[in-house]
């Protein structure tokens, strides 16, 4: 048996490498050797030019002109603790991160160069840490579904299509400094860990199973509920008793696996130490869970990030626990049970669907077990693997596609929805590029119930901030309601602004939420497509100190001459000291559109409830 095990491990390593090689760096339009490094990875790899280069875990070293790495951070990633400075992102990507990181540093060290450790061989040598625990992770699944089934042929095509038919392609490939191949590859060998200490009684494996677990927590906390697969591990109540049993007793091995655990989490607690003087600083201020208020069914099935949508192998797996079931009905339920309880804790998130990114990723962490019953359909034979081969087939290449769709700006990378979805499906060409607006993010926590502020301008009356040269809006009888509208065309190319005084209030100096409402109109089909809404933070001098825009049109509708409401609703920072923020829609193309009706209410956050 051990030969065919090689060849298929071997083969399923040789088609991953081939692949990948395809999709390498240059791999989207926007993707560089010397962009790599980007999003809110940016957070999660700062941790290791700040400790080994610049000895700077204020992060001040981001503001050194001389540097040119402003590009390459950014203040959000900070938060303030006890008067001081404190990074958000926990540590353990950069722990994992850090062999490859040290060796190019050491090699361009020794050949002379200078690193400010973001140069091109920094960025590929993040690229390749994440290809290795991605085939880490690979391997180690193969590994645990040997503990369920034989056949070394359905072993190799679950890896093949878990390696291409999901998401865990993407985060490997193309964003590599977000988290979720990381923690594929520790929850993968750490489950594995727990397998071979059930199987042989030997409490090395727990020692090893305590250690990863620490670079666990250290990645990202909340994946230590991995620890509910031990009934699925263990394949029946009495065993499960009994596994647990063998963790604790005797004492004094648990202790040392114990302290083991704590040696890699002191990791963390340091860096906090260091930072602001607080072992236990909470990072993610004004973030958490609310259990009670789980987005349970929009994880699962929203167009906007649903695991069966962006991810439907994931259905196909669930479907093989009926085979699963006449093996170890206990373990099929386990297996249910755990994937109902991550979904929970996943959907229990302020914000549910985890920010810019391509489908559910924080379910990616944990696909080396949501993928074991897969195996149990492709062991089958006849219609049932013949069934199960074609539809996986049909969702690899939708997987790949939606991918390449994603890399090119035609999948909407925050805010989608079924309109969306269905405009854009199985569509290519550039014009679906960039095609698809946002706007409608969800408020970080519950925010009290009344604007604190409001302003609104329906065009009846001239506006005193009109930025056309002081003409007023035109007598509109197409006008959405009175007499006046703002109407665009090639000399009229901004709106009046909405504007947010400086903030003499204390609720301008933390973060807010601002909702915008406004009636369109489109002359012609179209006219309004490149059309943006945008906020911008002025300071005393008239300079812009933070701006964001958003596309007028949440996607180009095929339709015209007819006022449709429109609703835009952002998380804002807080406004420095004396900025105003100032709001408008501003027209690039002189094309004929018309709005109406223009309101903005601004909204505080209540207290957050850990």
């Amino acid at each position: 048996m051990r030969q065919p095990v090689r060849l298929n491990l071997w083969f399923t390593a040789l088609v991953c490498l081939t692949t990948i090689w395809f999709g390498r760096w240059n791999n989207a339009p926007y993707q560089t050797d010397l962009n790599i490094i980007r999003g809110d990875g940016q957070g999660f790899y700062a941790w290791l030019p700040a400790f080994f280069i610049h000895d700077d875990l204020s992060f001040e070293f981001y503001n050194d002109s001389t540097l040119n790495i402003e590009g390459f951070f950014s203040n959000r990633f900070l938060n303030e603790h006890d008067g001081k400075t404190i990074l958000k992102t926990p540590c353990g990507e950069a722990v994992m991160l850090a062999p490859f990181f040290l060796a190019n540093y050491i090699l361009r060290t020794a050949t002379g160069k200078i690193s400010t450790g973001y140069e091109g061989s920094f960025q590929k040598a993040v690229s390749i840490g994440a290809l290795f625990y991605y085939i880490l992770g690979l391997y180690f699944f193969s590994l645990i579904l040997r503990r369920f089934v034989q056949n070394e042929i359905a072993i190799a095509l679950t890896v093949l299509l878990l390696a291409f038919g999901t998401n865990l392609f993407y985060y490997a490939i193309h964003h590599p400094t977000m988290t979720h191949v990381y923690s594929f590859a520790l929850i993968a060998s750490f489950v594995w860990l727990l397998f071979r200490f059930d199987e042989t009684k030997k409490y090395h494996f727990i020692r090893l199973a305590a250690t990863v677990f620490g670079l666990i927590y250290l990645v990202r906390p909340v994946n230590m509920i991995i620890l509910a697969t031990v009934p699925l591990i263990c394949g029946n109540w009495k065993n499960t008793m009994h596994f647990i049993r063998g963790v604790f007793i005797p004492v004094e091995k648990f202790l040392v696996a114990l302290v083991l655990f704590a040696s890699i989490v002191f990791i963390q607690f340091g860096l906090n130490k260091m930072q602001c003087g607080d072992w236990f600083a909470w990072s993610y201020k004004n973030e958490g869970f609310n259990f009670l208020e789980p987005k349970f069914l929009s994880v699962l099935f929203s167009f906007n990030k649903g695991l069966f949508i962006y991810t439907p192998l994931v259905i196909v797996s669930i479907a093989g626990l009926f085979v699963m079931a006449k093996q170890s009905a206990f373990r099929a339920v386990s297996y249910l049970t755990f994937f109902v309880f991550i979904t929970w804790i996943i959907s229990s998130w302020w914000n549910w669907h985890y920010g810019s990114g391509f489908g559910m990723r924080p379910m990616v962490d944990f696909y080396a077990v949501l993928f074991i019953p897969l195996v149990f359909l492709l062991e089958q034979k006849g219609r049932v693997l013949t069934m199960t081969m074609f539809i996986s087939t049909l969702l690899v290449g939708l997987n790949l596609f939606q991918t390449w769709q994603f890399n090119q700006w035609i999948i909407h990378p925050e805010e989608m929805n079924a309109g969306k979805y269905a405009y854009v499906f199985l569509r290519t060409g550039g014009k679906y590029e960039n095609c698809l607006g946002g706007g409608n993010e969800d408020p970080m926590r519950v925010l009290k119930r009344d604007p604190v502020f409001s302003t609104s301008n329906d065009f009846e009356v001239a506006h005193r901030e009109y930025w056309n040269e002081g003409k007023t809006c035109e007598v509109d009888e197409m006008a959405n309601g009175g007499f006046h509208a703002c109407c665009f065309n090639d000399s009229i190319l901004y709106s009046s602004t909405l504007t947010l005084p400086a903030n003499s209030k204390k609720y301008f100096e933390e973060d807010f939420y601002i909702e915008v409402t406004l009636d369109r109109w489109e002359d012609e089909l179209h006219s309004a497509k490149n059309a943006v809404l945008v906020y911008t933070y002025f300071n005393l001098a008239n300079e812009t100190t933070w701006w964001n825009k958003l596309s007028l049109n949440d996607w180009p509708r095929d339709e015209f001459a007819v006022w449709r409401k429109a609703k835009y609703s952002l998380r804002m920072p807080k406004m420095e000291k004396g900025n105003a923020c100032k709001i408008y829609v501003y027209n690039p193309e002189g094309k004929k559109f018309r709005i109406d009706n223009f309101k903005v209410d601004v909204f505080v956050y209540g207290d957050w409830d850990h």
